[in-house]
């Protein structure tokens, strides 16, 4: 996966123009190693989530101050330059990567709390992580509580 997401950055430095489908294989590509990245950390290094979070916290933080030093902005309209360009595929593959352990450190060590949360939202029918987060299309924390049904539009039920 490495190798693919390094022959698509390749391609996508060297247009100078947007080109949809290169940059979107890059960013699809860069999501799925962000997240491998951190699945190996934890599964098969034994770091704990909570190490890889303030890692990748503190690594996104260098990119941006580093970004922001050299360049004199994070402004994603002024990618201009291939020094830029490397600091936003930089800043993206720790956003993916820290992404994936704060949210794996939060449904692994925190369900009570999300629990709470689906709970006060009015959210019987979840079927994720105790009823954390919900799949159906009627309920996303209460925000379509008023469309409220008991099936879901994929026929998932609890």
């Amino acid at each position: 996966m490495g190798a693919m997401l390094a022959v698509t950055l390749i391609f996508q430095f060297r247009f100078k123009k947007y080109v949809p489908g290169i940059y979107w294989l890059a960013v699809v590509l860069i999501s799925i190693v962000g997240t491998l990245i951190t699945d190996n950390l934890t599964d098969n290094l034994g770091v704990p989530l909570i190490v890889s979070t303030i890692i990748f916290t503190v690594l996104l933080s260098i990119v941006f101050a580093v970004w922001y030093k050299k360049e004199k902005t994070l402004s994603i309209h002024t990618i201009v330059t291939t020094r830029r360009e490397s600091f936003y595929w930089l800043a993206i593959l720790f956003t993916f990567a820290l992404g994936t352990a704060a949210g794996d450190l939060l449904a692994e060590n925190h369900k009570p709390w999300l629990l709470a949360l689906c709970n006060h939202f009015r959210c019987p029918n979840c079927i994720c992580c105790n009823k954390s987060f919900c799949f159906q299309g009627e309920c996303y924390f209460g925000i379509l509580d008023s469309i409220h049904s008991n099936s879901s539009p994929w026929g998932i039920n609890r």
